[in-house]
């Protein structure tokens, strides 16, 4: 969530944290949590640089757990993906995202990529919003988007 708010160097910092605990726990990351790590990782060093990413990496793997999963709780959404409150049937701020990107054209993968979920979440989220609007297929949820004024 960090890295998919710009916020670098704090991503850097949990990831590092994430490594720590699970290595301290040995518990491997799944295949699916190792590709979200990476793509968080990799659009954080891409911010930062190699060297500043390095650093803030380190720090989080030092950090006192308990405080970093407090610090990771705290994350919060950017206010430019919340949900106005002209969204009908309680979409939630990540469906909204989804729902936007949706309205875009973008493809599952696409969604995927820029939210930093994989692709079965982005389905649920789909599914979710479809049900939730009443809608029948993404042609018809992009078309609510656009004639509600949701952009």
């Amino acid at each position: 969530m960090a890295a998919a708010n710009g916020q670098a160097q704090r991503a850097a910092s949990l990831i590092g944290l994430a490594e720590a605990i699970r290595e301290s726990l040995d518990a491997p990351f799944m295949p699916a949590e190792r590709h979200d790590l990476t793509r968080a990782a990799e659009a954080a060093t891409a911010q930062l640089g190699v060297a500043e990413f390095v650093i803030a990496r380190a720090a989080g793997r030092a950090q006192n757990p308990a405080d970093g999963i407090q610090e990771a709780l705290s994350i919060e959404i950017a206010s430019d993906i919340q949900a106005p409150s002209k969204v009908p049937h309680r979409l939630t701020p990540r469906e909204f995202q989804v729902l936007r990107l949706l309205a875009g054209g973008a493809s599952n993968g696409t969604i995927a990529d820029t939210l930093f979920i994989s692709i079965p979440t982005v389905k649920v989220h789909v599914s979710s919003i479809l049900a939730k609007l009443g809608v029948d297929s993404r042609t018809a949820a992009a078309h609510y988007v656009h004639t509600h004024d949701l952009t």
